[in-house]
């Protein structure tokens, strides 16, 4: 349900993760269709429609979020742009208050507690800035094991999905780039996933379409 509720929550970065996908797929399609000519190309009239969609629905989105980048003082508050510029550039400040913090980390989930002395959020708020927030939280080395988790999810899911592995691993990164809701729950479900089926095809050393089927 929550990696349900991640997707259907059509925000901009998920919406954008989705047309990536989208673009790989169709592009997928088109080749086979150019090397083999069997392949017909009614079926991308979908991704192709929902991509065009997608392309529709985030474009003014985002740039209106921009716009709201460098807003100051209680006006930040409840713009996406400002909210993410802001904590982007208070939690590099609290890096270099704290050096130590870029190599450790100030703990997770301590992020808040250090916005809130502004007075502008609460101490539950987040980075918004995914990246950034593991830097800051959980520190180069926290970032490196992050960093060396993902590679090994996307080497396993890679045995069963072959080069799909790519879009797929780089959409779910693109759907919490910037995410301040579902960011765990969901995207853990979906590495989870993908880490099992390769964890799958590798024990049983079936093809893929046999474990599919």
């Amino acid at each position: 349900m929550a990696a349900l509720g991640a997707a259907l929550s059509l925000s901009d970065q998920i919406v954008i993760a989705l047309g990536v996908f989208l673009t790989w797929v169709i592009l997928g399609v088109l080749r086979q269709f150019l090397t083999r000519r069997s392949v017909k190309l009614l079926p991308l009239l979908i991704p192709l429609a929902l991509l065009c969609a997608a392309g529709v629905f985030s474009a003014q989105r985002v740039l209106a979020k921009f716009s709201e980048v460098g807003k100051t003082g209680a006006s930040i508050v409840a713009t996406s742009g400002g909210e993410r510029s802001f904590h982007t550039q208070y939690a590099l400040g609290l890096l270099g208050e704290h050096p130590s913090a870029a190599v450790f980390g100030m703990g997770p989930g301590r992020y808040g507690a250090y916005a809130a002395r502004t007075g502008l959020f609460p101490d539950t708020v987040t980075i918004q800035v995914t990246p950034l927030e593991w830097l800051v939280e959980d520190g180069a080395l926290g970032l490196v094991a992050v960093t060396a988790f993902l590679y090994a999810v996307w080497k396993r899911a890679r045995r069963t999905l072959g080069n799909m592995a790519f879009p797929v691993m780089l959409s779910l990164l693109l759907g919490i780039l910037f995410q301040a809701n579902w960011k765990w729950s969901g995207w853990f479900i979906a590495l989870a996933f993908l880490y099992g089926l390769g964890r799958h095809v590798t024990d049983s050393k079936l093809p893929l379409k046999e474990v599919v089927e």
